[in-house]
């Protein structure tokens, strides 16, 4: 009696797991859903971005005329290297935004954002500070080099086509990924439209 319990939780085991169904059925093409292609597009979201490296010389000082440089003079040099990511968010999927038809799998990405701005603290630094014979060192003289070389790249980015970028390669990603998952399927992936405020991190303010 026993052992009749037993293979009947054992049967039920490989049946509500789907093992059976693979065992007997081992060329049967794999279902797929909207949940399925969302939470594997989730996955690679790291994948899809990218990133810009630069560096700069960036000259901060103290406006004044000239003759009153000499005396009040403050100036500030800063080697600053910094990076700019930029992708999409494929976090922000719903299910609306997939669609799947007869040996195909559509998918409507989110337009691409700006991640992240920040300086290389290991590679940036002051290469020289300057003051007049009556002037004192302003505080947050270094802060605002900083800030200015952030923004600077982040505009930099933007000019030459991080969005773009970001656009492209999170499309093959998601392209490649179910391609390589789903061979017997089509698998278009397109962005949305930008919208007329771009999405910017608080980084890169």
């Amino acid at each position: 009696m026993l052992l009749l319990v037993l293979m009947f939780f054992f049967a039920l085991f490989l049946t509500r797991f789907g093992v059976l169904d693979f065992l007997f059925n081992p060329n049967k093409p794999p279902t797929i859903t909207m949940t399925t292609v969302l939470e594997r597009i989730r996955l690679v979201s790291e994948l899809a971005t990218v990133r810009y490296t630069y560096s700069s010389i960036i000259r901060t000082e103290r406006d004044l005329p000239p003759i009153l440089a000499g005396l009040y003079r403050d100036s500030l040099v800063l080697v600053a290297v910094g990076n700019v990511t930029a992708g999409i968010d494929l976090s922000k999927l719903s299910e609306s935004d997939v669609q799947i038809t007869d040996g195909a799998i559509s998918i409507s990405l989110p337009p691409p954002e700006v991640f992240d701005c920040f300086l290389d603290e290991s590679e940036s630094y002051v290469a020289s500070r300057e003051t007049g014979l009556f002037a004192s060192p302003a505080p947050d003289f270094d802060v605002q080099a900083r800030r200015f070389a952030v923004r600077y790249f982040r505009d930099q980015s933007l000019e030459q086509g991080i969005l773009n970028e970001a656009q492209a390669e999170a499309t093959k990603v998601v392209e490649t990924l179910f391609g390589t998952l789903y061979p017997d399927m089509s698998v278009d992936a397109t962005v949305k439209p930008q919208s007329d405020a771009i999405q910017i991190a608080e980084t890169c303010q």
